[in-house]
C-alpha cells in the first residue's frame, strides 16, 4: 500500500520506540559476536533516524519512496574498526550472522581508481530467521538495519567532511575541493600503511618468539619481546611468587590497554641499565634470584603489584653494581629523565646497598 510522507512520519513516529529497541538490542548483538572474534574494533554506535531527518529523505525527489518499509537506514549502526582490512572481516561475521539484503552497497567500490573519497561497507540487514526464533528478538521481525562498517581514518574523513557542510559535489570551490581529495588520498595512505605496520609487527612477534627459544643472544629487548619473555619464563613467575609471598602481596596482570606503556618502560630501564638482549636477562634470573627477591622485598613499598615488576627490579639491581654512589646516581640520570622518579630509585639502591648518602 502506497502511502504520504505524512502517513510514513506517523508510521515512524507510532514505532519509534520498537525501532529504539531494535537499535539497541542489535548494537549489543554485534558487540557479543566482535568480543568471541579475534577482531579488535575501535567502536560500535547506534541511532535511529531523527523525525525531521526522515521528513527530508521522504521530500527528496531522486527518492521516491511509497511505504515506510522501503526506507532500509530508520536505524543505523555503524561499526569503527582500527584498520582498513578488518572492515571486509566484520563484513564476513555480519554476513554470516544476519540475514543480508540486496541494498547491501561497499561504496569503495563505486569509487574511480583515480578517485579518493567517502569510503564505507554499508550492509542492510535484518535479524536471522533463527534468531528471532528466541524472545527478546521476536518483536523485530521485518525490520531492517544499515550497518556502516569502516576504518578509524575513513570516519575521520566522512565526519570532518560532513561537519563542513560540503559533502555534495559542486558545494565549494574546485581548489577547495581538490584539497579535500588531496586529504582523502593522504589518510587512505595512512590506512595502508597502519595495515603494514600492523602485519610487520605480528611477523616480528612471531619471529623473535621462535629465536628466543633458539638463539635468545639475537633477540633484542624492546616491550614486545620483553612481554614474551614475562608469558613464558618460569624463573621470573618463581622469582615473583617468592617476593609476594615475603610481601604479603597480590600480583595482578598489566592491564591490556597499558600493556604497551608499562613494558616499554620496563624495557627502557633495562636497556638503559645494560641488559641488552633475552639472554642477558635470562641469567640475570638465573644467577640473582635472591638479590632480586632481597631488593624487592626490601625496597618495593605496597600489597599490590603487577606481574613483571621483578624486570624494574633486575635494572635497578644490575645499576646498583656498576661502581661508586656517584656512578650509579650519573646512571640513573641517563635512565630516568623524571626527577622523582631517579630519587625513588636512587634511594632503594642506597638503602638496598646499606650507604649514607652519596656526595652529588
Amino acid at each position: 500500500m502506497v502511502q504520504s510522507h505524512e502517513e510514513m512520519l506517523t508510521a515512524f513516529a507510532l514505532g519509534q520506540r520498537l525501532y529504539e529497541r531494535f537499535a539497541k538490542k542489535t548494537s549489543s548483538l554485534i558487540a557479543e559476536i566482535l568480543e568471541a572474534s579475534p577482531i579488535g574494533v575501535h567502536s560500535i554506535g547506534f541511532r535511529v533516524k531523527s523525525k525531521e531527518s526522515l521528513r527530508e529523505k521522504v521530500a527528496r525527489p531522486d527518492k521516491g519512496y511509497s511505504r515506510l518499509e522501503d526506507i532500509t537506514d530508520l536505524v543505523g549502526i555503524r561499526i569503527i574498526t582500527h584498520f582498513a582490512e578488518d572492515v571486509d572481516r566484520v563484513a564476513e561475521l555480519i554476513d554470516r550472522e544476519f540475514d543480508v539484503q540486496p541494498q547491501s552497497i561497499d561504496k569503495r567500490k563505486l569509487m574511480a581508481v583515480n578517485s579518493f573519497g567517502y569510503s564505507s561497507l554499508h550492509r542492510v540487514c535484518r535479524l536471522s530467521t533463527s534468531r528471532l526464533h528466541f524472545p527478546e528478538y521476536s518483536s523485530f521481525q521485518g525490520l531492517t538495519c544499515e550497518i556502516q562498517i569502516r576504518s578509524i581514518l575513513q570516519h575521520t574523513w566522512a565526519e570532518i567532511q560532513h561537519d563542513l557542510g560540503y559533502k555534495r559535489q559542486g558545494g565549494v570551490p574546485d581548489p577547495i575541493q581538490r584539497r579535500f581529495f588531496i586529504l582523502a588520498a593522504l589518510l587512505e595512505s595512512a590506512d595502508t600503511e597502519f595495515s603494514r605496520i600492523k602485519s610487520e609487527l605480528t611477523a616480528y612477534e612471531q619471529k623473535s618468539r621462535i629465536e628466543a627459544q633458539t638463539t635468545p643472544q639475537k633477540v633484542g629487548i624492546d616491550a614486545i619481546t620483553l612481554l614474551q619473555f614475562a608469558e613464558r619464563s618460569l624463573e621470573l613467575r618463581n622469582t615473583e611468587k617468592e617476593i609476594a609471598t615475603k610481601m604479603s602481596a597480590d600480583l595482578y596482570p598489566v592491564p591490556p590497554h597499558d600493556v604497551g606503556a608499562v613494558f616499554g618502560i620496563w624495557a627502557a630501564y633495562l636497556l638503559g641499565s645494560g641488559i641488552a638482549n633475552v639472554d642477558q636477562l635470562e641469567k640475570e634470573y638465573a644467577s640473582n634470584r635472591n638479590d632480586i627477591v632481597k631488593f624487592a622485598a626490601g625496597q618495593l613499598q605496597g600489597t599490590h603489584f603487577h606481574e613483571g615488576i621483578s624486570l624494574l627490579v633486575v635494572s635497578l639491581l644490575k645499576v646498583s653494581r656498576i661502581g661508586s654512589m656517584d656512578e650509579i646516581k650519573k646512571k640513573l640520570e641517563d635512565m630516568e629523565p623524571h626527577e622523582r622518579s631517579r630519587e625513588i630509585h636512587f634511594s632503594r639502591i642506597r638503602r638496598f646497598l646499606g650507604v649514607g648518602k652519596a656526595t652529588s
